[in-house]
């Protein structure tokens, strides 16, 4: 087994799969909304309109929207440096625990 925090750069990605995916994915949504300059309103958490509404599908797409690019680089680098688990206990473990 590895040890925590064994592999930083890209040679990590292939040892990281779900990371990597869930990183390759966000960084997909972010370049989509940037881009198209889509309202954040259209897709993200809202209490009234999951509960009132029953738009439950809001609940997962906000995790994965960031609006702005300093909020995708931060928590693309907490996910990679957290995706170090991903690699020690292997992606079975990682997919359970990480969401």
């Amino acid at each position: 087994m590895a040890s925590l925090g064994s592999q930083v750069g890209p040679e990590a990605v292939p040892l990281r799969p779900i990371c990597s995916l869930t990183i390759a994915v966000c960084t997909g949504i972010w370049f989509y909304l940037w881009n198209y300059d889509v309202n954040i309103e259209k897709f993200g958490y809202q209490y009234t309109k999951v509960v009132r509404d029953k738009e439950i599908w809001r609940i997962v797409s906000a995790s994965y929207a960031h609006v702005h690019p300093l909020h995708l680089v931060f928590n693309m680098a907490s996910l990679w440096n957290a995706g170090s688990m991903e690699e020690h206990f292997g992606s079975l473990v990682y997919a359970h625990v990480h969401p």
